[in-house]
This record gives structure tokens, sequence and C-alpha cells, in this order.
């Protein structure tokens, strides 16, 4: 008997032995439409390298030595302390003792905890899986207002109409994900009254109250107050791709009468292309092509105003061109006629500080809020490492062509006196407690941009009086889209308004604000002269970025606290009606209505 047994449970091996293990990532290999399920099952397919899982997590660690929040984040001040209270350094130890059942979910891991920052400027991404595919939902949803301000969600009523024309291959997919009474071109103009916020909107690890209700879909917000609940077309989880598979809602034809649960299911596009498979990445990373055609249309948007980095020679050029756009086309409308203003920096991830700062000067004109500067002072984190790498600036000349983020040269004091070479401008650190914690700052940094940074005049006098001017955003403005916005605000009294959003909460105007942004690669630059010491992150093993707010703004009504942590409250709550939703025209008139002198 025993025998028996014994044989039987060798014969059983040697067949299960010479059974081929399907590649679960052969079932999307080459496709440009893919299902969720089928991404996720190929990205759960890999193990963990422990020795990659080290090296990424002292590459974030290391990288964060320059991260100017974190230690304000563990518990951020009031009003926002709801929203941003995460110890990240508590968090990569706990990652780095934890197992995890494959490579996927350690990435997760990595990625939420960098998120429940809430920082647009502070994240982690591994190109090994995030710009690789995009989570796309056709049916971008809204929260509209009735006449009697009842709100209730909606889903776009323009989604079957730009779906239908972009996306025509998949229409009898999502078809065939509803129900055979419901067509889908009838669906966008149904209400759905039955609507789980907590389980939409935390689907990809973001911290989100019903504060807070729409930053989850853009890597480059903060969640300040509340932001209006919206999703955009192929914008819910660029963050975590094939992650969110299905939502359900509760349809509503008639108010009183709720018929059925309609479960939409998600699909994923491949941003590489069809004849790529996403198979060999895995093995071999590659700097990714993400999807031209989608950056394209971004960037057409951006020119509104793409204003958040350090003007260095490279850089010029650019700018140059951004600010003659921005200055000929307000002459242009002044030239037409045009009295008053309306800044429309609606989805506005941010861009160059000097950008926004002359747009700036330019609309308001030659004043004390605007000239040596019209941004905000800032300061940069000073730890042991960045002291080393100014004193190796300075003590060997290693940046004659001043590229180099600690090259004193680069910067003014608080008196807007610029640094001499050899000036050891890290020293003596400004000691602080924060949340308990011990850090240092550097002293205070002065105007950067003007004269040099401008390299186009200003005129002479301001384009529009502030009382003539309205900043609207639907929430999702920041960092440089920050920045513009609160000193036009704040120093210049100029009114914004805040598209859509719950009406029992009070909206902001922006985001993430933060002074200047870098990533863990110039980090590596700045430290590739002190590669042997301990605190320098080392070579990244994967196609990874880590982010990380370099500088951060003093705040303006209380110049002694970062402006990140000091109130953006909008002026006006403009909630989105069917007659409002995706038509900027009448936003724009009905805004001229309320808070200009209302003529178009």
């Amino acid at each position: 008997m025993i025998t028996t047994i014994v044989l039987f449970s060798v014969v059983v091996f040697v067949a299960l032995a010479s059974i081929a293990i399907p590649d679960p990532c052969a079932t999307i290999g080459g496709q440009k439409w893919v299902s969720p399920q089928d991404l996720r099952a190929c990205y759960t397919s890999f193990a963990v390298d422990p020795s990659i899982k080290e090296n990424i997590v002292d590459v974030i660690n290391k990288t964060l030595a320059f991260h100017t929040s974190v230690n304000y984040e563990i518990a951020a001040p009031e009003p926002f302390t709801e929203f941003v209270h995460e110890d990240l350094l508590k968090d990569l130890a706990r990652i780095s003792s934890q197992s995890y059942p494959s490579d996927y979910d350690l990435h997760l891991d990595v990625s939420r905890t960098l998120k429940r920052l809430n920082d647009g400027h502070c994240v982690w991404i591994n190109s090994c899986y995030v710009p690789l595919f995009l989570n796309f939902l056709p049916i971008p949803l809204v929260l509209l207002t009735d006449s009697d301000g009842t709100q209730s969600v909606h889903i776009a009523p323009e989604a079957f109409a730009v779906t239908s024309a972009e996306f025509l291959d998949e229409i009898d997919v999502w078809q065939e994900a509803l129900p055979p009474a419901i067509p889908l071109q009838t669906v966008s103009s149904s209400v759905y009254t039955s609507f789980d916020y907590s389980n939409f909107l935390q689907l990809d690890g973001a911290q989100v109250t019903h504060h807070c209700v729409n930053c989850v879909s853009s890597e480059r917000s903060k969640c300040k107050y509340a932001r209006t609940l919206g999703t955009r077309l192929g914008g819910r989880a660029t963050s975590e791709s094939g992650m969110v598979l299905s939502i359900t809602l509760t349809r509503s034809l008639v108010k009183v009468f709720k018929i059925g649960g309609c479960c939409w299911n998600f699909m994923t596009v491949s941003l590489r292309g069809a004849a790529e498979t996403v198979v060999s990445l895995r093995s071999t990373p590659l700097v990714p092509r993400i999807g031209r055609q989608f950056l394209a249309r971004y960037d057409a948007e951006s020119v509104k105003l793409t204003v958040a980095g350090l003007i260095l020679a490279r850089h010029r050029r650019i700018l140059a061109f951004y600010r003659h756009g921005m200055l000929q086309g307000l002459i242009n409308l002044k030239s037409l006629g045009a009295t008053q203003l309306i800044v429309d920096v609606s989805n506005n991830g941010g861009g160059f500080i000097c950008a926004a700062e002359f747009l700036h000067r330019i609309i308001i004109g030659p004043k004390n809020t605007t000239v040596p500067q019209a941004g905000l002072d800032t300061e940069t984190r000073d730890g042991p490492l960045a002291r080393l790498i100014v004193q190796q600036i300075i003590q060997n000349d290693l940046d004659p062509s001043q590229a180099l983020l600690y090259n004193p040269l680069n910067w003014n004091n608080a008196s807007n006196v610029a640094f001499a070479a050899d000036n050891d401008w890290l020293l003596p650190p400004v000691d602080l407690t924060i949340n308990g914690h011990a850090d240092a700052f550097s002293q205070r940094l002065g105007q950067e941009c003007q004269p040099n940074g401008f390299t186009i005049m200003p005129p002479d006098e301001g384009l529009f009086p502030a009382s003539n001017v309205v900043i609207v955003s639907n929430g999702r403005c920041a960092s440089s889209c920050s920045l513009f916005s609160i000193t036009m605000v704040k120093e210049e009294g100029v009114k914004t308004v805040v598209l859509g959003g719950r009406s029992d909460v009070q909206q902001a105007y922006c985001g993430t604000v933060g002074g200047q942004s870098t990533v863990f690669s110039e980090i590596d630059t700045e430290t590739a002269k002190l590669k042997n010491n301990s605190l320098a992150p080392p070579d990244m093993m994967v196609n990874g970025v880590q982010g990380i707010t370099w500088r951060l703004g003093f705040g303006i009504q209380d110049p002694t606290q970062p402006e990140e942590w000091q109130p953006h409250l909008a002026t006006l709550n403009l909630l989105l009606t069917p007659d409002l939703v995706n038509n900027p025209v009448a936003i724009w008139t009905n805004i001229t209505e309320q808070l200009l002198t209302g003529r178009s």
C-alpha cells in the first residue's frame, strides 16, 4: 500500500512537470486594447526580486532627504490635517520588511504610500507598469445641479459623441457590457442617484474624503478643501494601469423610479502601439514612448498657461516662445477692444515658474508686488549631503554653465542680491522642529526671474486692472499654476471661480503649491561627485521616477510659513448645470455677468 502511494505521487509529479504553464502576458502582447483583468494577470505574474526591492526603497529614502515636506506631511497644519497625515519614512521601513505576492503589489504599495501625501510633486512612478497602458472609462462622470439645487451624478452629456468619434472600434464592446434594454447612446443623458463616492475615488489608493473628490485622477493635484467631481476620458486611472475593473451605478430615468444596476467595465489601451509587446519590457526596461497623440492634445491645451522649473540656459528659448505668445496674445485682445480678462487654468498642472511670473507682471504692470518679483520667496531643505554638494561646486568650479541646482550663481538672497560663485549659501542652516522632528532649511531665497529670466521686456503699464480679471479653474491647478493664481489673488485681489463641486463644501481654486519640483535623475546628477557617500542615492535598477518638492514658497498672508499649508478659497463656486457643463463660452459668459461688469 505504501509503495503504491509513493509510486502514484511520483507519477503525478512527473505529469505535472511536463505541463507547460501558460504565460499570462502572452494574452496582452501586441494588443491595442486589453481587459484590466488580463493586464493585472500579466503584471502580477512577476515575483519580487529582493535586490530590486531593496534598491527601490533605498533610492526613494535617500531622494526624500531633498524633499522639503517630509516632516510637514506627517501631520499637515490645519485646515489640511484631515487630508495629509503620512509618515513616509515609517511606511518605507514597513515596505522594506513586508512580503508581497508579486512585484506589482510591491509597486502599488509604494505608489499608494506616496499618493497619501496628496502632493503631485512627490510621486513614485515605475515605468515598467505605469505608462504602458491607459485605463479608459468611456463614460466620464460629472456632478450636475438641477434648477431646484439638487445635485446628482451624471454621465457627461457629450460622452457618447466623443467616444464614438475617437474610439469607434470599441463601441460594440462597451454596448455589450450594458443590459440589452439600455442603448449606450441613451446613457449620456441619464441620472445616477446611487453612487458610492468613496469606492470610486479610493480605487487608486489616494487619500480621499467627501471634501476632496477629484484629485485622484490627476498626479499633479493636491487635495485641499473640496474639489469638483469629474472624470476625464482616459484620465481615470493613469496612475495604476489595470487596477480598476468596474464601477457600479444605479440609474434613474425618473427620480422616483430606479432601474437596475449598471456595471461599467474598463478597457485598457496600450500607449506603446499594437505592434509592440509588453512581455519583453520586464527583462529589458525601455524609456516608454508615451502616446504622442494624447500628449499633443494636452500640450495644445496647456498653452493657455504653461507655467515649475528652474530657469537654466536650456529653458530660455522655450520660455521666450511662451512669453512672446502670452504678451502678443493679450495685446491683440486689447486691440480688439477687450477690457476684461478671464484666465481659464482648468487642468493646468504647472510648468515654468518664470512664465507664471511674467504673465502676472504683464497683466498687472510694474508695482511693488511684481517688481523685482511677481512670485514667492522660497527655501530648500538643508541636509548634510546638500551642504557637501554646494561645497564640491564652489571648491572645484564644477558647474561653469550653471546647470546644477546647488550652484550659488543660480540664486539670490532675501534682499534679491545674487550670491557670489564662492558663497556657501546653505550655511548656516535654519534649524526647525516640525511635528516633533528636527529639520533644517536654507536661508530665504529671493527673486529668480527678473530681469534675465524674462528675456522679453514687459510693458511699462499693466494690460488689465486687477478688478477686471477673473481666474477660473475646475480645481485642477497646481505648481506654477498655483503660484500664479495665489499671487494674483492674495497680492492683487483678483477674483477666482471653481467649476462644479458639492454645493455644501467651499472650494479651493488651486492644489499643490510647492515652489519648485525635481526628480531623482536630477538629484543623481547633483550627487555625481559624491556617489560613494553613504547618504547619496544609488543608481536606480528600474526605469522609475521619484519626484520631490525641492523648494517651498513662503506664504503671502503668513510669510513665516510655507504657502503650501495656507488656505486658497475661491470667490465663487459655479455649480455646473446641464447648459454649462463642457460649454466654456457659456461658463465664461456666466462668470462675466456675476463677477465682472456684465459686458462680454
